[in-house]
């Protein structure tokens, strides 16, 4: 077996140092003092040496390396290159001195022998150091947070400008559309198809993904918050794109549980932090509670009916209706077929929308009102979040149980709250196009006609078919109330 003297080589990513210098150094030392002695270069880019928990692949082989009697000789920059927690000091002199490497050769503090205390305490020295600067730093973070000071993220619809966001009006432009069109149903993949069809691109450059896109709006930043560990701890210094009732509205839409189809039955299942409600069945436009009983009020349910047919004949399709069940809590008096009780609705939407005067009628927002008090309480809890945190933080003020319970506590309100946030009608503040509804209606998913539906109508009520009944739908069973401004 041929040993060798290893250089190790590590650099942060904040260091005023690099690989380069520090290999060119340890070759010439290796030159002059062990002539002839082949080198072996453990070098890691970028790694830090301050935190516990970090992963050092080439650190990790020096070790092994010394283990198996490999390592002759051992030169790095200074003793802090190679280690500088204390705990890790002192089991890896250990796995030296076994390893026959009794003498640790740096540029910068001479030979260190690592039985020494002198090794000892400068790595104990080294790691309080380390300790204190985190501090500093934390602390520095903290205070420029508490300020309001922009954090140094890039952020699609601001530019940095010294210790605070710029506007770009074009990228604010494509986050106020993008919100208007979350809250008026427009799905993440529709948004995403639209930005690449425009050209839009990230402010890091690439293509829009859905999950950047909804990042783009979910941004605190964007609403003008500061957030600062997670949390938002304030106002920031800079311009809002989105006005905080729309930011919130938009954040508790796109986290709201997702509707999707499945043929197996199942119940639900996770993808990341999105929770999907799996329906068995298939979905039609006014179920979800759209469509009400004439008679009682209950939701109606949509299910295919299979009519009975002769033996030997073939079977035809299903066809799907509205009814009102008794397992729902409903009284069993209604059912419809859904394709007439859908045409008539829409019909009677379309021709609404053509009169001037039901769209003045539209103008404004009756849920505002509820909007600010939902937006204020969670904001008001993000506040208990930093004051927990707060209380927390001080020795003997909060057991980890007291802790844990207001912890849930506070997510349990804030999933309610936006949940109801999320369930509110769509706000028309401004005069919808009707002609690019109409255009896009087509190509738009199910939940995304839903949702306009539910920016005009308030519920659809399907009246029993009377004595007449008759193969013939009768329009005047379905009445609209249109909502109320």
């Amino acid at each position: 077996m041929t040993r060798h003297v290893a250089l190790y080589l590590r650099i942060s990513k904040t260091s005023a140092d690099s690989i380069a210098d520090q290999e060119m150094q340890g070759r010439e030392y290796a030159a002059v003092t062990w002539p002839g002695v082949p080198v072996v270069i453990y070098a890691e880019d970028g790694f830090s040496g301050e935190k516990d928990d970090v992963v050092r692949p080439a650190y990790d082989l020096l070790r092994a390396a010394v283990a198996r009697g490999e390592v002759a000789r051992l030169w790095c920059a200074e003793q802090y290159r190679l280690e500088r927690n204390e705990v890790r000091w002192f089991r890896l002199r250990a796995e030296l001195v076994d390893g026959g490497v009794t003498e640790l050769h740096t540029r910068r503090e001479g030979i260190v022998r690592v039985e020494d205390e002198i090794a000892s305490l400068r790595a104990v020295l080294g790691a309080g150091e380390v300790r204190r600067l985190r501090r500093r730093v934390n602390d520095k973070l903290a205070t420029n947070a508490a300020r309001g000071n922009a954090p140094a993220a890039i952020v699609f619809g601001y530019v940095r400008a010294g210790k605070s966001y710029e506007i770009v009006p074009e990228q604010a432009a494509e986050i106020r559309q993008a919100a208007e069109r979350v809250l008026s149903g427009w799905s993440l993949t529709h948004l995403v198809d639209d930005l690449d069809e425009r050209g839009v691109r990230p402010a890091r450059g690439g293509k829009f993904a859905a999950s950047s896109v909804k990042s783009m709006l979910t941004n605190p930043s964007v609403a003008g918050l500061r957030v600062y560990r997670g949390e938002v701890v304030g106002a920031g210094n800079w311009p809002a794109i989105l006005d905080e009732v729309t930011w919130r509205s938009v954040r508790a839409k796109l986290s709201s549980p997702r509707q999707v189809e499945r043929r197996d039955g199942k119940g639900s299942y996770a993808v990341g932090e999105s929770m999907f409600i799996v329906s068995a069945g298939r979905k039609y436009l006014l179920t979800s509670g759209l469509a009400v009983c004439g008679v009682c009020g209950t939701p109606l349910v949509g299910a295919p009916k299979h009519r009975m047919v002769q033996p030997g004949k073939p079977k035809p399709a299903p066809t799907p209706q509205l009814a009102c069940r008794r397992a729902k809590g409903g009284c069993g008096g209604v059912t419809a077929t859904i394709a007439p009780v859908d045409k008539c609705v829409l019909d009677r939407m379309w021709t609404e929308l053509d009169k001037p005067e039901f769209l003045e009628h539209l103008a404004g927002d009756d849920h505002a009102g509820r909007r600010e008090e939902i937006t204020r309480d969670l904001a008001a809890l993000d506040a208990r979040r930093i004051e927990l945190a707060a209380a927390w933080a001080k020795p003997g003020e909060l057991t980890m149980g007291e802790w844990k319970a207001a912890r849930d506590a506070f997510n349990a309100q804030e999933q309610a709250l936006q949940h109801e946030l999320a369930q509110l009608p769509a706000s028309t503040r401004s005069t919808p196009d009707v002609a690019l509804l109409r255009e896009a209606w087509p190509d738009m998913t199910l939940d995304e006609q839903r949702e306009v539906v539910r920016m005009f109508v308030e519920r659809v009520v399907v009246r029993p078919t009377g004595r007449q009944g008759g193969r013939v739908f009768n329009h005047r069973r379905v009445e609209i109330e249109w909502r109320k401004r």
